[in-house]
């Protein structure tokens, strides 16, 4: 009977373990999810300023390449 309630008390322990570890999870993926919305709008204006970039140097590349003005 002292085997068994030392298993009992061993168990809880690792269940108390458990659940702190897990709250910690839950506090750090909800600091995760506040932060993502800021960071997703900084990576997306980076996106566009790269491909404007890319835009305007093939546009000059066209343009040097063809020069209307040189008939």
């Amino acid at each position: 009977m002292l085997v068994l309630v030392e298993s009992q008390g061993e168990m809880i322990n690792h269940i108390e373990t458990h659940v702190s570890h897990a709250a910690d999870n839950i506090q750090q993926g909800v600091g995760a999810l506040q932060k993502a919305p800021t960071q997703d709008r900084q990576w997306m204006c980076y996106a566009i300023i790269i491909l404007l970039i890319l835009l305007l140097i093939s546009v000059c590349t066209v343009i040097g390449i063809k020069q209307p003005w040189k008939k």
